[in-house]
C-alpha cells in the first residue's frame, strides 16, 4: 500500500548483500526530496564480515555507507547469528540508523563466547572532524574463548570475562585505525587462570643478588591463577596505559603499572606483589613485544615504564632486558 510519497510493504522478501531478509518496511519522501527508510527486518545466518570492512573507508564519497547517506534509515533488525570478522553473535536484536554524518550499528542484545554482548558502532562528526567510535559492555565471557581469538599463543586466559569499552579514533584509514584510537577499555575476570607464566612464583627474588635476569623460558612455567583480576586501561594513539590492575589470589595481591603499545607491539609492564605486610620490594619488569616478551627481577622503586619506544629500541631507562 501507498500513496505518491509513501509506500509500506507488510509481507517483503529481501537480499541484502547476498543474505535473505524478510519484514515490514516502508519508504516515504518528506518536501525536500529525502528518502526515508524504516521498518523492521529479520535474518536467519549471515556473514557481516565484508560489510564490517565498509567502516574504515566509510568517509570517501565511493563506499556503500557513504553512498546510503542519501537516505535516512532507521531500521529494527534481528539476527539467528551474524558473523563479524572473527566473531560470531547469537540472538541478536539491533537498531540502524542513519541521517546526516551520522550512522549506528546499535545491538541492544546479542549471545557470543558463552556470555553476552551489548555493543554500538558508527560514525559522527565532532568539532569539524569524522569519528568512528566503539561502545561496547560485554558480560560473563569465556575467556579461553576470547583469548583464542587473538591467535597468540602466549595469551592462554581462562575465566568468566566482563568487558567495558568505550573508544574513538579520528584515523579512518585502513591501517591506520590504532594510530588514532583513544578511549577507556576495563577489563575483569574471575575465578581463572594465565596459562605459561606464574608471576608469583616470578616475583621471588633467586638468592641474594639484587638483580637477576631470567630467560624467556621462564615464561612458559606454571599458571598465575587468581581469585579476580582487573585491569583499566586508557588508550591514547595507540598505547594503553594502566591505570588501575589488581590480581587477587587469597589474601595476596600482584599489581600491575605500565604501558602497550599497540602500534609497533612494544611491552613495557612493572608487576609488584602485595601481601598482608604491604609491598614487596621485589619489581618484575616484562618489556619486549607482545609476541616475545623479555622479564627481569629488580630491586625498589623505579620510575613508571613506557612502551612509547620501539621494540629493538627499548626503555633502557625504565628495564632490563634480558637476552
Amino acid at each position: 500500500e501507498g500513496t505518491h510519497k509513501s509506500a509500506t510493504i507488510s509481507e517483503a522478501a529481501m537480499n541484502i548483500a547476498g543474505n535473505e531478509a524478510s519484514g515490514i518496511i516502508s519508504l516515504a519522501q518528506n518536501e525536500l526530496g529525502k528518502i526515508r527508510l524504516d521498518g523492521t527486518i529479520a535474518f536467519s545466518n549471515i556473514d557481516a564480515s565484508q560489510q564490517l570492512a565498509w567502516i574504515v573507508p566509510a568517509s570517501e564519497t565511493n563506499s556503500p555507507i557513504a553512498a546510503a547517506r542519501e537516505i535516512d534509515i532507521d531500521l529494527r533488525a534481528s539476527f539467528d547469528a551474524i558473523k563479524l570478522g572473527i566473531v560470531e553473535l547469537a540472538k541478536v536484536a539491533a537498531a540502524i540508523s542513519m541521517k546526516a554524518d551520522t550512522w549506528v550499528f546499535d545491538i541492544g542484545y546479542s549471545e557470543a563466547l558463552g556470555g553476552t554482548i551489548i555493543s554500538k558502532i558508527g560514525e559522527r562528526v565532532e568539532d569539524e572532524k569524522r569519528q568512528a567510535f566503539l561502545e561496547l559492555t560485554a558480560r560473563d565471557l569465556d575467556a579461553t574463548a576470547l583469548s583464542a581469538l587473538t591467535g597468540n599463543e602466549l595469551l592462554r586466559v581462562a575465566g568468566k570475562t566482563d568487558i567495558d569499552a568505550n573508544l574513538r579514533t579520528n584515523k579512518l584509514e585502513s591501517g591506520l585505525l590504532f594510530e588514532g584510537l583513544n578511549g577507556q577499555f576495563d577489563t575483569r575476570i574471575t575465578a581463572g587462570a594465565f596459562g605459561g607464566f606464574d608471576l608469583a612464583k616470578l616475583l621471588k627474588k633467586p638468592g641474594n643478588s639484587e638483580q637477576q635476569p631470567r630467560a624467556n623460558n621462564t615464561i612458559a612455567q606454571g599458571a598465575t591463577r587468581f581469585d579476580e583480576f582487573y585491569i583499566g586501561t586508557f588508550l591514547n594513539k595507540g598505547v594503553a596505559s594502566i591505570s588501575q590492575s589488581a590480581i587477587k589470589s587469597g589474601d595476596v595481591e600482584i599489581r600491575l603499572i605500565g604501558d602497550i603499545n599497540f602500534i609497533n607491539n612494544g611491552i613495557a609492564l612493572r608487576a609488584q606483589q602485595v601481601t598482608a605486610e604491604g609491598p614487596q620490594q621485589e619489581r618484575l619488569f616484562i618489556g619486549g613485544t607482545i609476541f616475545n616478551p623479555l622479564i627481569s627481577l629488580q630491586d625498589g622503586p623505579t620510575k613508571r615504564p613506557t612502551a612509547n619506544t620501539t621494540a629493538d629500541e627499548p626503555d633502557r631507562s625504565s628495564a632490563n632486558h634480558s637476552n
